[in-house]
């Protein structure tokens, strides 16, 4: 379909979010060079609301962590650009450095 599975996952998106706004580097595994990865997100945008789980339960409280935390606008810009800057760092993990929080837009 041309879109990430991994970011229309909700426990993923909490992962990548975490990683983050825990202080630490945000690693991105793909065979996409990133105006492929730009491309996909475009086609196929990442929408935490509509991210999926197996439990209704557990999608629940994740939406509302993200309603009642940064919001989902906000969320989906953080989530968008960590995988757009990740995507341009290619080779194994500690010989190029993950993306970290400083290096975002604001929330």
């Amino acid at each position: 379909s041309g879109c990430v599975p991994y970011l229309q996952r909700s426990f993923c998106i909490l992962e990548v979010f975490a990683t983050l706004s825990g202080g630490g580097e945000l690693f991105v595994q793909t065979n996409w060079n990133p105006s492929s990865m730009k491309k996909a997100l475009e086609s196929c945008p990442v929408d935490c609301a509509a991210a999926d789980t197996r439990s209704a339960s557990q999608r629940e409280s994740i939406r509302e962590f993200i309603r009642e935390s940064i919001g989902f606008e906000k969320m989906n810009a953080l989530i968008t650009e960590a995988a757009e800057k990740g995507s341009d760092r290619k080779g194994k993990k500690g010989d190029v450095p993950g993306v970290r929080m400083e290096e975002l837009t604001p929330i």
